[in-house]
């Protein structure tokens, strides 16, 4: 009884916390402050650590920690996390591994297959497509989302036409093509 009502109050805490971070800064400041919590969950979830105790041979030097990956240990700089093969990545980026490998990516960007989508103050990208044939949509300003569609994305004023084109406001899909509406 007393671990239900521990898991009822963690839930409520961080329905509290959203709710503060919401409600307190600017869209800005709270975009970035919940960019930031769904990265770090995300880092949590695949695996992205903190260099640890692996055992590297032979012994890393003054400053360095042992990573591993796939089954090979190497040394790191102290500080950074370990993502694949790589170097590590440092308190500016993120481990992403939604392509055919570890990499690191700037902190403040959506890892998107094999690159990162830009995100800006005033214009975003998302993330289209999935594993290694995922792309970067085109850019959106803020509340106005852009549309994946297919292999190509379409702007927020678009619409996606059978997944092979957009349409503008004065456009239809018909047949999987954009034709003029009729008036």
């Amino acid at each position: 009884m007393g671990k239900q009502n521990t898991n009822q109050e963690t839930v409520a805490n961080l329905f509290d916390d959203v709710a503060r971070i919401l409600a307190g800064p600017t869209r800005r400041q709270a975009l970035k402050l919940l960019g930031g919590a769904l990265a770090g969950g995300i880092l949590v979830t695949f695996g992205a650590k903190r260099a640890q105790a692996t055992t590297c041979s032979p012994a890393c030097t003054s400053g360095k920690v042992c990573c591993s990956w796939q089954g090979t240990n190497f040394c790191i700089t102290a500080g950074n996390t370990c993502c694949g093969d790589t170097q590590g990545c440092n308190s500016g980026q993120q481990c992403c591994t939604t392509g055919s490998k570890p990499f690191c990516g700037n902190a403040a960007d959506i890892c998107c297959g094999n690159n990162t989508c830009q995100q800006t103050a005033t214009a975003y990208h998302i993330c289209c497509g999935s594993g290694t044939s995922s792309f970067c949509s085109a850019t959106g300003q803020i509340g106005a989302k852009p549309i994946c569609c297919g292999t190509i994305s379409c702007n927020a004023s678009q619409t996606c036409c059978a997944n092979t084109s957009c349409c503008n406001s004065s456009q239809n899909c018909s047949n999987g093509r954009c034709v003029a509406s009729a008036s």
